[in-house]
Order: structure tokens, then sequence, then C-alpha cells
């Protein structure tokens, strides 16, 4: 099916974006995983970790991923996402919109073509 429609089969797909994922991490300083990336995991038993997978796809696609990542710097800019008083304007008239008959037939057939 997936020869059909072209798209990659799901487990590939997870692959490839876990890896993406641990590459970032690796890549930005202040990601809360960084560290994780860099290090070897606790020995505790689990049934998956996101983590310890990724890192196993890198060991084994490591001849196709370059050597080296750059670090990634991230902007400090943050955005004002508050909305302030004034920032939007609301109109409650709508041009060419008006009450029913208030315009005459011909005007509106003239209109709408």
């Amino acid at each position: 099916m997936q020869s059909i429609t072209g798209i990659a089969p799901l487990q590939k797909r997870m692959e490839s974006k876990a890896m993406i994922m641990l590459t970032k991490a690796k890549a930005m300083k202040d990601h809360p995983m960084h560290e994780r990336a860099h290090t070897c995991g606790p020995s505790r038993l689990k049934r998956s970790n996101f983590v310890r997978n990724a890192k196993t796809l890198h060991e084994k696609f490591k001849d196709q991923l370059p050597s080296d990542i750059e670090p990634i710097q991230t902007t400090g800019t943050m955005y004002d996402w508050k909305d302030g008083p004034g920032r939007y304007k609301v109109s409650s008239k709508v041009p060419g919109l008006s009450v029913k008959g208030e315009i005459s037939k011909e005007k509106q057939r003239l209109s709408s073509l």
C-alpha cells in the first residue's frame, strides 16, 4: 500500500521523527533534553524510552548521518501575545450589506454580477 500511495511506512516515519528530535535536542543547549541526549540514561528497565530508541537509531544509521552537529542558537525575542486595549478594531457595519429592502432590486442585481 505504501508503494501505491507514496507514503513511507508508519514505523519509518516514527524513526525519522525520533532521530530529528534527538538531533535537535543535541544541537540546542537550552533544550530540556540536551543533557539526557549526551549522557547515558539510568539502567532501569522500561518498556520504551525515547532517548534510548533514538540513540539506537543513531548508532544504526551513523554512517549516513553527519559526524558533527552545528549548535542551534535560540532567539531571545519573546513575542507579546497578550491582547491590549485598542489592538483590534471591531466594526458592526459591513460595507455593502444593509437591511432588507433598503437597496433597490436593480442595485442588488448589479452588485451580484
